[in-house]
C-alpha cells in the first residue's frame, strides 16, 4: 500500500482563532470540517506543499511556519503521513480561492465540529500544551506543593503525580490535594499509579509506566472503565502497545541520560524521532531535558517536554 505525504497548516489569527474549511460536495469525505493543506508531490518537501497549498488554497503567502507535529493514519484504503505546521507569519487576506466554505474557530470549539478520523490527533495536539510537568514525590519531597502551585502560576496545564515509593493511603491524599491545586489553576491532574488508587482520587487522567502498559494492552477486558491518558515509552514495541490502548499521547525517552534512572542508556534524538513517527497522536521528549529544549522537541516531531527537574526552579 502507497503511503501519501499529507502537508497541514495550523493558521491563527489576532483572536487566536483557527482557520477551518469544509469539505465540499462529491470530494472525499465530503462535508467534514478540515484545516489548510494538501497532497505533497514527489518532488516537494513538506514545507514547500504547504506554502503552494495555502496560496492555491486560501490565497495567503506563509513567510514563517515550525513544524509542530508528525505522524500517520491507516484508512482501510490508504495510508496517510501527515506533518502539521503552525503557520507564525503570512501575507494576504484569507478568501475561499477553491469557492470551499471556510470558518474562524476558537480551539474550544474544535471538538464540536466533524472532522476526519486522521483529525482526531491534530485535535489532541492543538489542545494539549507544550510542556507536560511530573511532580516527582521522591525528588521534590517536603517542595510538592509549593512548587506545584509556583509552576501553576505560570501556567502550566497539565501535571503527573509520581511517587514510587508511597502507600495507597498516603498516595491517594497527596493526590486529592493536587487535584484540588489543579482545579484552582483549570489545570489536569494525571495520576501515575495503580489505575484502581487514580480512579479513587478521581484524576483527569491516569499515566501508565511500561509495566502497566503491558497490563492493561494483554488485559483490555479488566480495565474497560480505565480512561489512559499517557503512557511511558522506549522502544516500537511500546509505542505500539500505546497506540493499541488509545492513550491521548505518549512519553517516550530517556532521550538524554537522567538522574532518576542512570542505569537506563539514553536513546538520543534521532532514536526519538524515529519512535515519534510511529505514534498516532502528541508525543513528548522524556528525559534529561531542560525547557529551553522545547524548540529542537517539535524539530523531532515532539508536541514538547515533559521532565521533573526542569520544573524545580
Amino acid at each position: 500500500m502507497i503511503t501519501q505525504r499529507i502537508c497541514i497548516g495550523v493558521v491563527e489569527n489576532e483572536q487566536q482563532q483557527i482557520l477551518v474549511g469544509k469539505r465540499k460536495p462529491g470530494t472525499h469525505l465530503e462535508g467534514c470540517w478540515e484545516f489548510p493543506g494538501g497532497k505533497v508531490s514527489r518532488c516537494e518537501s513538506f514545507k514547500l506543499a504547504l506554502r503552494r497549498e495555502l496560496y492555491e488554497e486560501i490565497g495567503i503567502r506563509a513567510h514563517a511556519m515550525s513544524r509542530i507535529f508528525e505522524f500517520q493514519h491507516q484508512y482501510e484504503d490508504r495510508c496517510l503521513h501527515f506533518q502539521v505546521f503552525k503557520v507564525t507569519g503570512f501575507s494576504g487576506q484569507v478568501r475561499p480561492v477553491e469557492k470551499q466554505q471556510l470558518q474562524w474557530v476558537s480551539k474550544a470549539q474544535l471538538p464540536l465540529l466533524n472532522f476526519p478520523a486522521a483529525n482526531s490527533s491534530m485535535l489532541d495536539a492543538l489542545s494539549m500544551p507544550a510542556k507536560y510537568m511530573i511532580a516527582d514525590q521522591d525528588v521534590l519531597r517536603d517542595q510538592l506543593f509549593s512548587v506545584a502551585r509556583k509552576q501553576l502560576e505560570k501556567g502550566i496545564s497539565q501535571i503527573q503525580y509520581r511517587a514510587c515509593k508511597e502507600n495507597k493511603e498516603t498516595y491517594i491524599s497527596h493526590a486529592k490535594q493536587l487535584k484540588k491545586l489543579c482545579v484552582e489553576y483549570d489545570a489536569k491532574l494525571i495520576c501515575n499509579c495503580d489505575p484502581v488508587w487514580a480512579l479513587e482520587v478521581e484524576a483527569h487522567g491516569i499515566h501508565l509506566n511500561s509495566r502497566r502498559l503491558s497490563d492493561i494492552y494483554h488485559h483490555p477486558l479488566e480495565y474497560k472503565s480505565i480512561e489512559c491518558f499517557s503512557a511511558s515509552c522506549h522502544n516500537e514495541k511500546e509505542v505500539a502497545m500505546a497506540n493499541k490502548v488509545g492513550v491521548r499521547c505518549i512519553l517516550i525517552g530517556p532521550v538524554n541520560p537522567t538522574q532518576s534512572h542512570v542505569d537506563v542508556q539514553a536513546i538520543g534524538w534521532s532514536r526519538f524521532s524515529q519512535l515519534c513517527f510511529i505514534a498516532r497522536v502528541p508525543v513528548y521528549a522524556l528525559g534529561g531535558l531542560s525547557l529551553d529544549d522545547c524548540k529542537n522537541a517539535n524539530v523531532h516531531g515532539a508536541q514538547g517536554i515533559a521532565a521533573i527537574r526542569a520544573f524545580i526552579n
